[in-house]
């Protein structure tokens, strides 16, 4: 009977340590599949902050070139503006027969002036519009950047729950080694007992 229970105490420790190594193994998992999440949300925040610096410079090239497209209306426009005065002045001094060839040439290149005034307002609205687009992509890019940051916090908070379970885990884990350890040593002490007792007998 002794031996018997004996036998069965073995067998409950070898139970117990089974238990626990797969315990451990479970444990080890859970840390292979956290490292996994964090590499994943790290080349998630790496792609975020490539395509927010792609948009700024974007933006910074467009402005650029309004503002290139600006100074040459002005320049354009200061340059008609001057060139009919000079024509005036000189369609004054002209006299005679040459009087109406110079206001008919001064209406056509005021006409050409008009004309050149509207495109440049319509390449000034299209930069305008251009800009206006931008802007909204712009706050597109705001909103997902926002909701790129709302993801990784809750991905975030469910890394901190992950673990906060594996620590108890490891708590629980600690308890049942300690309890088997103190069970194995106490059975060793009891058949040391038994042995010097039967040794007594005899």
């Amino acid at each position: 009977q002794r031996s018997r229970a004996a036998t069965e105490q073995r067998s409950a420790a070898e139970a117990l340590r089974a238990e626990l190594a797969g315990e451990l193994s479970s444990l080890e998992d859970d840390r292979n599949r956290l490292a996994g999440t964090l590499e994943a949300y790290i080349q998630l925040r790496a792609g975020h902050v490539a395509a927010q610096r792609t948009a700024a410079q974007e933006a910074a090239a467009q402005r650029q070139r309004n503002a290139a497209l600006a100074r040459r209306a002005e320049e354009m426009a200061g340059a008609g503006k001057r060139e009919i005065e000079q024509i005036e002045r000189t369609a004054r001094v002209e006299a005679g027969g040459h009087l109406d060839f110079r206001r008919q040439a001064l209406l056509m290149e005021r006409q050409g002036m008009r004309a050149l005034c509207d495109t440049l307002e319509a390449t000034q609205e299209q930069g305008e519009a251009r800009a206006t687009q931008l802007s909204a992509e712009l706050q597109t890019l705001r909103g997902k950047c926002a909701q790129h940051r709302q993801r990784r916090r809750l991905a975030l908070e469910g890394l901190r729950a992950d673990l906060s379970l594996v620590s108890k885990k490891l708590q629980v884990l600690e308890g049942v080694a300690e309890m088997a350890s103190e069970r194995l040593v106490w059975e060793a002490c009891c058949e040391c007992r038994c042995q010097r007792a039967r040794r007594d007998r005899k």
